[in-house]
């Protein structure tokens, strides 16, 4: 495999020199508001011209395995979407991935990032994922017209206010939880409540030191049984449902609270909606601590279309495009110097929260290994979707996991 991919990002299949620099970018940004984010993109690069061509494919996994396997045949792209922290580090091991310094000017490399990702987006004192955008994994969006309707007054800021809630809603014959039933939403909605639970200094010694005695103690147990007790409120459509669908039921009023990323802003905007009138969010399920994330390109080596990697990775560092894509989004740029006029509302609020390490932890996926975060994602679903899975069972199973991960 290694001789195959080194001999594929080799292949010299350059377009000829006086054609436009194509650029050919994977990513796995498909839903409404991904796309007029990404257009945002597409827009600035054709302006300089170049000639976009992307690929969208649903699903981070199925976009992943595409954009390996056009590099394992010959043909890899231009750049490649992934979220920041290590599911790139195999690639960079290889030798696969370009260094952005070898783009541009190293130079423009000096601008401020969030603490939190300087050390996710470079290997070895070298910058080799692109930082595009940041964003609050876990958000608390809510219908203000479904919590009116059953006599919600106040957006809940524990969880004794959040179950009332809950129950109001159930009473009113709405949905009071919306959740797309995937794992990946499951595990991310499972990662809120133990951060609001744990808080700031115990979360990180979680996934950061995987503290033993912090795993079986009476903090993590407590989470894992408020996680259970949410199935309650869940419909029974749920299980399969991709995340914009269930951001459409508090969009059309028949679901009180969603928990999902920043990224469910550009939904909102997409129907018309806004943040105040229509609908609102908080961080968290607590309004206090914001797990945050990226998204980024990687750049596979490659002498075809290495104009167009040039003029990307230029277009990418543009702190006006950065904004732009952002605003789209309903998130932040990466680059901290980019302007944030006519950012979403929610966006503007979590930007004091980026800028204030006491206030940030980072996302699980940015912490792990990937097959190790994985593994986790599996025993967070398991436990979601079996009832007859008991919470000392979770813990016990969780604990395995993350204290065998090396």
């Amino acid at each position: 495999m290694t001789a195959l991919l080194l001999a594929a990002c080799g292949a010299d299949n350059a377009p000829p020199s006086d054609s436009a620099p194509v650029a050919e970018v994977i990513t796995s940004w498909t839903s409404s508001g991904e796309r007029a984010a990404l257009q945002v993109v597409a827009d600035a690069y054709t302006a300089r011209g170049g000639r976009w061509a992307p690929l969208m494919i649903a699903g981070f996994d199925n976009a992943g395995a595409t954009g390996l396997a056009r590099i394992v045949g010959g043909t890899p792209p231009t750049a490649m979407s992934f979220v920041a922290g290590p599911g790139y580090d195999d690639l960079d091991d290889r030798g696969i991935l370009r260094p952005i310094g070898e783009l541009v000017d190293p130079a423009q490399l000096r601008f401020p990032l969030p603490a939190s990702l300087v050390d996710k987006v470079e290997r070895q004192g070298r910058m080799v994922a692109l930082p595009l955008v940041v964003q609050v994994q876990a958000r608390l969006f809510y219908s203000r017209a479904a919590l009116a309707a059953a006599g919600v007054t106040a957006v809940p800021s524990d969880w004794p206010q959040m179950f009332a809630a809950l129950d109001k809603l159930k009473a009113a014959g709405l949905i009071p939880l919306a959740l797309g039933g995937q794992a990946w939403q499951e595990s991310l909605m499972f990662d809120a409540v133990l951060l609001s639970v744990l808080g700031k200094q115990d979360y990180e010694r979680l996934f950061l030191q995987h503290d033993a005695a912090l795993i079986r103690g009476p903090g993590f147990l407590r989470a894992v049984e408020i996680f259970g007790r949410l199935r309650d409120y869940v419909d029974r459509a749920s299980p399969g449902r991709n995340w914009n669908d269930a951001t459409e039921l508090l969009i059309s009023r028949r679901a009180g609270f969603q928990l999902i990323g920043d990224w469910a802003t550009s939904e909102f905007a997409a129907a018309g909606q806004h943040a105040g009138a229509d609908f609102g969010c908080q961080i968290g399920f607590d309004g206090r601590l914001a797990m945050i994330g990226g998204d980024v390109l990687v750049f596979p080596r490659s002498t075809r279309g290495l104009r167009a990697q040039k003029l990307l990775a230029q277009v990418l560092l543009d702190p006006a495009v950065q904004s732009g894509f952002a605003r789209k989004l309903g998130a932040l740029p990466a680059r901290l110097d980019a302007p944030l006029a006519g950012m979403a509302p929610c966006a503007l609020a979590a930007a004091a929260a980026f800028r204030d390490p006491a206030r940030t932890v980072p996302a699980r996926y940015m912490t792990l290994p990937k097959d190790v975060d994985g593994d986790l994602t599996d025993v967070v679903s398991e436990y979601w979707n079996n009832r007859e899975t008991s919470a000392a069972r979770m813990v016990e199973r969780f604990a395995s996991v993350l204290l065998n991960a090396t």
